[in-house]
Formats: C-alpha cells, sequence, structure tokens
C-alpha cells in the first residue's frame, strides 16, 4: 500500500529521527573509546611515574644513609689523613655501604653500585660545601605499562654531608714534661715524642675549626708563665739577688831575678827563679738572680698550710720566686687565624719542641700546679684573660686534656717551696682543683700514661669529668687512641640537601 502526501510525510519522521539516533549513538561510542584509550594511557603513565617517584625515593634514602655511613667512618679515622685518603675511605664505605644495604631489584631500577658512572663520590675540601662528602646516584626506572613508548626513565639524586667538624671550643692540654718522659715505649720511641704525635693530631683536628682555640701548659713542679706579665697585680716576684761565681786569672810574672835558694831538705843551695811583679788578678762570674718564669703553687696565706685558696685565681698572688726555670714555658689560647693564619703551626711546633726537662730526673710531678694554670688559661678573669667570656648558645666548650706518667712528688709547705715525696695531701689538693674546675662547667679528660700506682690511678680516675673520660694507657697505639678518642668527642655531623 503506497501512501501518500502527508500520512507519507509522518509515517518517515520517526525512522529519519530513529536512524540519526543511531549514528549519535554510534559517534559516541567511538569518542568513548578513544576516551578511554586515553584514560587506560595516562593511568599507566601516572602508575609509571607513582613507581619511578617511589623508587627514586628509595634511592634518595639509601644515599643519605650512605653519607652518613662515610660521616661516621670519619670518627674512626686516624687524626690528620690527607685529603686524598679522607676521599678514598670516603668512597669505600659508600661502595660498601650500598653493597650491604642496597635491596632494590634491577627490573625496577637499573643501578650499578660499582659503575663510576653510576655511583660518584667526592670529597671537597673547600669553598661553600668545605669538608664535605659529596654522593650522586644516578639510575633507570624501568617502566611497566608505558614500556612500548618510553621504556625508561632516568633519575639521578643527591646528598651531602659535612664530615664531623670540632663544636666552637677552648682546650688546654695540660702536659707532664717531667724526666720520665724520655723513658721509651714498646714503639721503641720515648714517651714524649708518643705524646707529641698525639697531641699534635689532636689540635690539627681540633683548630680545623675557625671556632677554636688551643693552649699548652707544660709543667713538672712548676709552670713557666715566662716574665711578660711581671708587674702584673697577681704576681708577687722576689727580691733580686747578685751572686758570684769567682773566675780569677792566674798569676803572671812581669820581671824576675835569679837568686841562690837553700835546699829544705839538707845543706846545699841551688839557682831559683823568683818573680818580683805581678799582672794584675781579674775576677769574673758575677750576675743578678731574678725571676725567670717558673711559678709554683700559691699558699693560702698561712705558710705552713698545703691546702691553698683555689676558690680564686688572682688571691692570694702569685709567688714569683728568683732563680733558674727549666720548665717549657706555656702557650695560651691560638687560634687558626692568630698571627697570620699560622696559629694551627705555632701550636704544632710548641708540642714539637718541648723538652724534657730535669734530665732525667723522674722526681719533679706536681699535677696541682699544672692543673691550676690550665683552669686560669680557660677563664676570661684573670691572669690568663684569652678565654671567651661568651654565654648561651655562643659560649665555647671548654676542656682540659690532663697527661702524666707519675705520681704527685711534691708536696706544697710555703707558696714558693716545696717537700719531696709521695704526698695523700697532694692527691687531694688535685682532686680539690678537679672539682672546682668541673664546677666551672669545665670538662676533663685525663691520660694516665704508663702509671701502676693504684692511688694515682684511682685519682686520675676520680679527677676527669666521667669514667669515659679517663684513659689508661701502656702502649703506643693506646695513647694515640686515646686522644683520637678524645677528639670525636668534640665533633658532630650534619646531613645537608
Amino acid at each position: 500500500m503506497l501512501l501518500k502526501g502527508d500520512l507519507a510525510v509522518e509515517w518517515c519522521r520517526p525512522m529519519k529521527t530513529f536512524v540519526h539516533r543511531q549514528r549519535e549513538r554510534g559517534a559516541v561510542a567511538i569518542i568513548v573509546a578513544v576516551a578511554l584509550v586515553g584514560l587506560m594511557v595516562l593511568a599507566a603513565a601516572a602508575i609509571d611515574l607513582g613507581r619511578a617517584y617511589l623508587i627514586r625515593s628509595d634511592l634518595q634514602i639509601a644515599v643519605d644513609s650512605a653519607a652518613k655511613a662515610a660521616a661516621a667512618d670519619a670518627l674512626e679515622q686516624p687524626l690528620g689523613i690527607t685529603e686524598a685518603e679522607k676521599k678514598a675511605r670516603a668512597k669505600a664505605t659508600v661502595i660498601a655501604f650500598f653493597k650491604a644495604n642496597y635491596n632494590i631489584s634491577p627490573e625496577l631500577l637499573v643501578f650499578n653500585p660499582n659503575d663510576v658512572n653510576d655511583l660518584q663520590v667526592d670529597y671537597v675540601s673547600t669553598g661553600e660545601n668545605e669538608d664535605s662528602i659529596i654522593i650522586t646516584a644516578k639510575g633507570k626506572v624501568q617502566l611497566a605499562f608505558a614500556r612500548l613508548l618510553v621504556p625508561e626513565i632516568p633519575i639521578t639524586v643527591g646528598g651531602r654531608v659535612k664530615r664531623p667538624r670540632p663544636a666552637p671550643l677552648e682546650l688546654a692540654l695540660v702536659l707532664d714534661v717531667t724526666g720520665s718522659m724520655v723513658e721509651l715505649m714498646d714503639s721503641g720511641k720515648s714517651k714524649m715524642v708518643e705524646m707529641q704525635k698525639a697531641a699534635t693530631g689532636l689540635t690539627d683536628y681540633v683548630l680545623d675549626s675557625d671556632y677554636a682555640k688551643v693552649g699548652i701548659v707544660p709543667f713538672a713542679r712548676a709552670v713557666n708563665i715566662t716574665t711578660a706579665y711581671n708587674g702584673a697585680p697577681w704576681l708577687k716576684l722576689g727580691t733580686p739577688d747578685r751572686l758570684c761565681d769567682l773566675h780569677c786569672s792566674p798569676l803572671v810574672c812581669k820581671a824576675g831575678y835569679w837568686t841562690e835558694c837553700a835546699n829544705s831538705d839538707g845543706p846545699g843551695t841551688y839557682r831559683c827563679y823568683r818573680c818580683t811583679e805581678y799582672e794584675p788578678r781579674v775576677c769574673t762570674g758575677c750576675r743578678t738572680v731574678e725571676f725567670a718564669g717558673c711559678v709554683p703553687m700559691r699558699g693560702s696565706g698561712t705558710p705552713w698550710t698545703p691546702i691553698p685558696n683555689i676558690s680564686s685565681p688572682t688571691s692570694p698572688p702569685y709567688e714569683g720566686p728568683i732563680g733558674g726555670c727549666d720548665t717549657p714555658w706555656i702557650t695560651d689560647l691560638t687560634a687558626k687565624a692568630d698571627v697570620n693564619n699560622t696559629g694551627k703551626t705555632i701550636i704544632r711546633n710548641r708540642i714539637n719542641a718541648l723538652p724534657v726537662m730535669g734530665n732525667g730526673n723522674t722526681n719533679q710531678t706536681y699535677i696541682p700546679v699544672g692543673l691550676i694554670w690550665g683552669w686560669n688559661m680557660l677563664t676570661p678573669e684573670e691572669p690568663l684573660t684569652k678565654s671567651s667570656s661568651a654565654t648561651g648558645d655562643s659560649a665555647p666548650r671548654k676542656s682540659i686534656v690532663l697527661l702524666t706518667d707519675g705520681q704527685n712528688w711534691w708536696r706544697p709547705t710555703t707558696a714558693k717551696d716545696g717537700v719531696r715525696g709521695p704526698s695523700a695531701a697532694s692527691d687531694q689538693l688535685t682532686l680539690d682543683i678537679c672539682a672546682n674546675i668541673k664546677d666551672d662547667d669545665i670538662k676533663i679528660s685525663t691520660v694516665a700514661l704508663s702509671i701502676n700506682i693504684t692511688d694515682t690511678l684511682d685519682m686520675l680516675k676520680n679527677c676527669a669529668s666521667s669514667p669515659a673520660d679517663f684513659y689508661n694507657v701502656n702502649t703506643a697505639a693506646g695513647l694515640q687512641n686515646a686522644f683520637k678518642r678524645i677528639g670525636m668527642a668534640f665533633s658532630y655531623n650534619s646531613l645537608k640537601e
């Protein structure tokens, strides 16, 4: 049946609408399909990028941990090693750490710690990153979903850590220089030589810091402060005296004659020569004896009281007795920048120039006098005034390192005299001074060098700020290790970036 006119038009209109809608649905389906493909690609990329981020984070953690391991190893390194040795040890430590602890699968990250292109370790000695270990790690993250398009993503991470450096510090080395320091140790070298090696290593390390100062107090039964302080109100000088050791010229004949001389043991005479004029005799050797720099312990105001007044550094005054002084002089606190940046060299040279005094006389040790002047060196008040008076965060740490190889052999009787022989009173005086120093917030480390006297060992242990700050050493290696560990206590490390 044929439809004509309006009826045909009305019948065809729904068919056109149906066809048009079907076409629209097809177009939407194509758009949705394309969009889904794009979304899947984006999702795959997001997953791969997320994995890459996590892998990069894991690699960064590994680098940071390796940097900390290298910094920790620096605490165990010998003091005074070269820059090349620092770099070599840092590199070896980092590689060893990665070998022992790195666990990222090669299916996730292409990275070889043994390949210098993948893992670089550098040591920087100057500039903004002075004394730093810098680590750079490069790898390639393997993609899972986008591998057909981009098989891998390169990543680079880095870390920087400063080697442990001394904190702001004032350090006084109170060093025994009595005659027994000539005795040989197991190394075949003298105690003095081994002490010098240990002390210079420590001071070289400490004076790497621009904020550290080191002073030296050699002691025996007195301390040599030199004559630079003559006239100071805290120093009472003895009256100079004249001493003559006459050295006279011999008699010399100017003219003479022969005469007859009788034998005293019997008859007979003989001719002899008799002087009649003489060269005038000349006598020399007189000199003035005065204060030469050595100061003993102060008295307390009571001549026979053995315990001096240790509550004040300047009252009563120190006696400056006349006479000789063979103890090496003190070196006040010195910073690296002092004297045109030669401070470290000055301290090193002074330590290496320390002589053993007393010509081998071992009975010259008097620890209290060394401690007193180590304490004086670390307080800003007179008699020595180079120590910082800063407080709070800017205040330096203050520390005394006391080394001795013997027991107290002198005990004070007056301000300028002493009685020889071991003394419990001198040991107690030492402990009293130690207590006052520690109350002044000054750390004390004590080193007993080849001492087998129980009372002296106990005294030195109790003098130290803690049991860990007491070192009882009998070998050259033990001495070097003791000073190294003392230096480690002044260190810190901080992770950067």
